[in-house]
């Protein structure tokens, strides 16, 4: 998942890495042009160094438009691979459904964990540049001393293989940080979901601390996490600085010796402390990266298998019954033969789990914009909205609906509305197949016995199943047996 987000758009990717290398690169020459200038005027001949600062402000010039480039397609990339990702993910969760994974667990992956993932190409950056300006400082470095030269690359690949080393650490602590993470807010968003229920049957100060001990563990994590981060860190720096040490102290030893001259040590003091300096740091942010990409990247195959084994049999042996009011009991066979009639286009299956989404309730009822307003009407009146109408101002006087929000979630509305809210938007689809699961129980008896004489009315020409014990819709319908 990971290296098939970070390969995304390949030609964009090679843009990016080439701005990279050549914006950095060629700015490892800067101290090689400042050391002639050092050796031509500390020298005795005249010099002419104004042919030198023109190569020099060449040099700013291509560093600039390579690095903005670089800067620009990363920035660009990063948003369309994330954008990308999460819209495949909310596709597949439409799909397929999300298994056993909590509507809080299913938003942090889709969000956090594809952004973290995505961001990962932007870390590319840095190494780039570290790589373009370690290769330039190797060539500019050849006719100094091929010693130094070779050293330098020597040196970022000690760098790279230990900050490698250091990423298995930061990947197994990630794992543990971002599950934690997200159960805090698995957990917070179906509280908020569940809040009537919550409050309804007091358990408000279990949930508190279930919270609480939630919080708690993900901080613990959080501050390991740190911890790891900062020690390796700084190990990763301490490499970098012994072979920065190293490097320059070989150079120190020639110049004492007469085989490089003081401006060519000036050139290798200013361009080797950053060259290595900059690898240090660049693979330690790739590494640690790395670690928590691949922690994400796990957690985004889960939500995107999450579905695989829940989607029911791909053939049942029962038929899809004809026209009417079909009931079948709230038996597992009944449910496995549902979801796998669901496969099927003229099916529609919602699923149980009431979902009310903040608008009107024109835009919770025809969210799409394409079922004519007397089927939305019909449609309400079947699932005994009139109150809720009532409620949101009514019905104006040029026969519009109420534009009176429902609130986020719907929570200006009661679990019963919000339930007969969620039915009336399956009836105005008018599938021809409508597969309802227990549609009425948050329904007094009275209401419910409506609902189900308005349903069976209004949709007397076509196929209605409903998975239900109820007694109101068993005696209104006909009973199913499913193989």
């Amino acid at each position: 998942m990971v290296r098939d987000m970070v390969g995304a758009y390949p030609g964009v990717l090679v843009l990016h890495i080439l701005s990279y290398l050549i914006g950095s690169g060629i700015a490892a020459f800067v101290p090689v042009v400042v050391g002639m200038i050092v050796d031509g005027l500390v020298g005795e001949e005249k010099f002419n160094a104004w042919w030198l600062f023109a190569v020099l402000v060449g040099i700013f010039i291509i560093q600039f438009i390579g690095e903005a480039t670089g800067d620009g397609l990363a920035t660009a990339s990063v948003r369309r691979v994330t954008h990308n990702a999460q819209q495949h993910l909310s596709s597949g969760v439409l799909r397929r459904g999300a298994g056993a994974m909590s509507p809080g667990t299913v938003l942090n992956t889709i969000d956090a964990d594809a952004n973290t993932v995505g961001r990962y190409r932007e870390l590319l950056s840095f190494p780039l540049m570290a790589i373009g300006y370690a290769v330039c400082a190797m060539v500019a470095m050849w006719s100094v001393s091929p010693w130094i030269s070779l050293a330098i690359p020597a040196s970022a690949l000690i760098i790279a293989l230990f900050a490698a080393w250091t990423a298995g650490p930061v990947t197994r602590v990630s794992l543990k940080r971002r599950a934690a993470e997200a159960d805090v807010a698995g957990l917070a968003t179906d509280a908020s979901q569940g809040i009537r229920t919550v409050k309804g049957l007091g358990a408000g100060a279990t949930v508190a601390t279930r919270f609480h001990a939630e919080t708690a563990k993900a901080k613990r994590l959080m501050l390991t996490h740190l911890r790891v981060e900062v020690w390796l860190g700084f190990a990763r720096f301490c490499v970098a600085w012994l072979c920065n040490l190293g490097i320059v102290g070989l150079s120190a030893w020639m110049t004492l010796r007469g085989e490089i001259t003081p401006g060519q040590l000036t050139s290798v003091a200013l361009l080797v402390q950053p060259a290595l300096t900059m690898a240090g740091l660049a693979f330690g942010d790739l590494a640690s990266g790395w670690g928590r990409a691949v922690a994400s990247g796990q957690r985004i195959e889960q939500l995107h298998h999450a579905g695989d084994d829940t989607a029911g049999p791909e053939l049942t042996d029962t038929p899809v019954p004809g026209a009417g009011l079909w009931i079948l009991e709230p038996e597992e066979r009944s449910y496995a033969t549902a979801a796998a009639w669901a496969q099927r286009a003229d099916v529609l299956f919602p699923p149980h789990t009431v979902n009310v989404f903040e608008g009107t309730i024109a835009d919770n009822v025809n969210p799409r914009g394409d079922v004519p307003e007397d089927v939305v009407k019909q449609a309400l009146a079947a699932a005994h909205c009139q109150d809720i109408l009532r409620r949101l101002g009514g019905i104006n006087e040029a026969g519009e609906l109420p534009n009176a929000p429902l609130g986020e979630t719907g929570l200006n509305l009661s679990g019963g509305q919000r339930q007969r809210v969620a039915l009336a938007r399956a009836l105005a689809a008018d599938p021809d197949v409508l597969i309802l699961d227990d549609p009425t129980t948050g329904l007094d008896s009275v209401t419910q016995a409506d609902v189900v004489e308005a349903v069976a009315a209004l949709r007397a020409d076509k196929t209605t199943v409903v998975i239900t014990g109820n007694a109101a819709w068993q005696h209104a319908g006909t009973a199913l047996e499913v193989a």
